[in-house]
């Protein structure tokens, strides 16, 4: 059998064996890199069937046939496999963590995960728990490639076992593409070796699954499979990023939209458009039930970087409108606040969405703003370069609208709109504060960022407006 380890800091952590495809030459192979400042390992090398039966012989298995193109089948869609899963009680060490599991440690594993599926073929991401056990896989390739004679389409398949019955179901799909139907079904005894076996079915096809069986035992297992007889592309023309080089905010990259273009050649045999289409929508009806609530925690002036790309990357996904409620987004106490506010500016200058708003409250104390209004952001706009650059390139505008309350709205929140689709992130402080305490940044999505919107819009900034003007 060819041997394959994972070892982590001198611990294996992973072990599977190939069994059938001894005919390879003699396997000795090491690949390393350095994780968490420690050794992480792949060793390939043969070893003596014996050997691999001993070590198994006192462990509970689970035993049965992946289909191909399952996480943990490790030859993908190129072969289904008879797997033996042996459970290992003593787990690896650092999958025990004494105190709380740290982004430090969830980093770790990600790597190491990775590291499994380039050198292993597998899929742990969703299985982590089953580090430390031990796989035997047996691989079973069936070669697959569509045909059509007298314009009936159907499939040729090779290298099919002798002595085995194979069974070939043809499907298709209800318009909603949620209900399947075998439409016909092709089943061959496979008596003597030949070169190709041809089936196909008068009926209109989508997809089909495969099974092979020898002696009563199913040896090969491929569902849910369809035939590509023509290229989809789409060409993404991205444009050019802007890169701001702010001077309290630090380099800033902002990521334009790209133009697509997509053009076919040759046809298909009815790709399941109309079940991936019905996919998506309820992907977008789960959206809208799902009160998920995650929560990034920052602080310290080492986050300010981290904060700042991670709204980035919720404003640049708006395509309609970005709303920015944070009630001392105008506020200053110096110079280093006065060069925040116009660095914001700027970024949010820069998003593609096509309704940008602000909404502040002007502070005053006896008598005096310590904020500014939008008549004095506008009149400021000249004495900040890297926001007086994107004014003057756009016809003296930012394309921001500004909206003054006459009461402070405490919370921060910052909502992007793309259709239906809402999204919404609270702050613990303001736009001009960051990384300068400790605070937490909340998300929100579906009907509780949607039912945010609402209420803030509607309810803390219409009722109390007092004055509205734009960046122009």
């Amino acid at each position: 059998m060819i041997e394959d380890r994972i070892v982590f800091d001198g611990e294996e952590i992973l072990c599977i064996y190939h069994k059938g495809i001894d005919d390879f030459a003699t396997i000795n192979h090491r690949e390393h890199i350095t994780l968490d400042g420690k050794l992480l390992e792949f060793i390939e090398r043969n070893v003596d069937s014996d050997v691999v039966l001993n070590k198994v012989s006192s462990l509970a298995s689970i035993q049965g046939v992946l289909s191909t193109g399952e996480d943990l089948n490790p030859y993908g869609d190129m072969a289904s496999a008879h797997c033996s899963h042996y459970i290992v009680a003593n787990k690896p060490s650092f999958l025990l963590y004494s105190d709380a599991f740290t982004s430090n440690d969830a980093n770790v594993l990600v790597k190491l995960l990775d590291f499994i599926n380039t050198y292993c073929g597998l899929q742990f991401k969703k299985y982590p728990l089953h580090l430390g056990d031990i796989f035997i896989f047996e691989p079973t390739l069936v070669e697959v490639r569509g045909n059509e004679v007298d314009g009936v389409d159907g499939l040729t398949l090779t290298n099919i076992p002798i002595d085995s019955t194979l069974i070939v179901h043809f499907k298709r799909y209800d318009d909603l593409g949620d209900t399947e139907y075998i439409v016909d079904t092709a089943i061959v005894n496979v008596e003597r070796t030949y070169t190709c076996i041809n089936v196909s079915s008068e009926h209109p096809w989508q997809s089909f699954d495969i099974f092979v069986y020898r002696e009563g035992k199913l040896i090969y297992k491929s569902i849910d499979k369809s035939i590509v007889r023509s290229i989809h592309m789409t060409i993404d023309i991205q444009g050019e990023p802007v890169e701001l080089s702010l001077k309290r905010l630090g380099k800033t990259i902002i990521q334009q939209p790209s133009e697509k273009e997509t053009f076919t050649v040759g046809r298909v045999i009815e790709p399941k458009l109309l079940r991936e289409y019905n996919r998506q929508i309820v992907d977008n009806v789960a959206l809208y039930t799902d009160d998920v609530n995650k929560i990034l925690y920052c602080g310290s002036d080492e986050d300010i970087q981290i904060e700042k790309d991670y709204i980035i990357r919720q404003l640049k996904h708006a395509d309609d409108e970005i709303v920015i409620c944070d009630s001392y987004f105008t506020d200053y106490r110096n110079d280093k606040d006065k060069d925040k506010i116009f660095e914001w500016l700027a970024i949010l200058a820069n998003m593609s969405a096509k309704s940008k708003t602000i909404v502040f409250y002007v502070t005053r104390k006896d008598g005096i703003n310590r904020a500014f209004t939008a008549d004095e952001l506008l009149r400021h706009i000249p004495l900040h370069r890297i926001v007086a650059n994107y004014y003057r390139k756009h016809n003296n505008s930012l394309g921001i609208r500004c909206i003054e309350t006459k009461i402070p709205i405490h919370d921060r929140f910052i909502f992007t709109r793309t259709d239906k689709d809402v999204q919404c992130l609270v702050v613990g402080t303001s736009f001009n504060s960051l990384g300068e305490n400790f605070h937490c940044i909340h998300q929100y999505t579906g009907t509780t960022a949607k039912s945010l919107y609402e209420s803030i819009m509607n309810n803390a900034v219409q009722p109390h407006m007092d004055g509205e003007a734009k960046l122009l």
